[in-house]
């Protein structure tokens, strides 16, 4: 009694098992990502851009190195200055900033008194040109840019001076200035050439060549 009991149970326990284990579950793998070769591209219509030293076959999992660069190949920028804009009404202009500021030599004539007379005429290595006027008196005020023009045009071979005839009152005696404008021309500190009254351009230019 005892042996059918057992022989019934383990009947019972094998055709459970064959019900429950008939059916086996198929559990799939990640499939792990293969670069396909270059006849598969070819197939395809596709041109494989892959560097020439990597292949599918040499390392199948893993995937195909980034081409690099070197920095010949890289792309340059170009820094462009743009300048500064100022608003006006008729739009944005371009503002120039200020250049360096060109010193100019000013060359005019020299003041001299009865005390300086001396050094700055009578014992100068150029001729001198003296013109004795008055500050307030028109005809010596209009003669003011020839004078000026001809210390420039003569720097370097005539100096040119001048002394106010009523402050100095002891060089002009000296000198038998009775009017004015009269000019002088100094040469070896003794009188040269002699003009009196306000000369036109052409006659001083040549009474000063005759005394150079």
């Amino acid at each position: 009694m005892f042996k059918l009991r057992y022989w019934l149970l383990v009947s019972v326990l094998l055709l459970v098992a064959a019900g429950c284990g008939g059916e086996s579950k198929d559990e799939t793998l990640p499939t792990r990502f293969v670069p396909p070769t270059s006849a598969e591209t070819a197939v395809a219509g596709l041109t494989p851009d892959l560097p020439p030293t990597w292949t599918p076959e040499a390392s199948p999992t893993a995937l195909p190195p980034r081409p690099t660069q070197t920095i010949a190949e890289r792309p340059t920028a170009t820094l462009v200055i743009l300048p500064s804009l100022t608003p006006t009404p008729e739009g944005f202009v371009p503002t120039r900033k200020p250049g360096p500021t060109a010193t100019r030599t000013v060359i005019a004539p020299i003041d001299v008194t009865d005390e300086t007379f001396e050094d700055e005429v009578l014992k100068s290595d150029l001729p001198v040109l003296v013109v004795f006027c008055a500050s307030w008196f028109g005809p010596c005020k209009s003669m003011d840019p020839l004078i000026n023009q001809i210390a420039r045009d003569y720097r370097g071979r005539l100096r040119v001076v001048k002394i106010d005839n009523e402050q100095n009152a002891t060089t002009a005696k000296t000198y038998e200035v009775e009017s004015i404008p009269t000019l002088l021309i100094f040469k070896d500190g003794e009188v040269d050439q002699r003009i009196e009254g306000s000369p036109s351009n052409t006659e001083l230019r040549q009474t000063i060549n005759l005394a150079l």
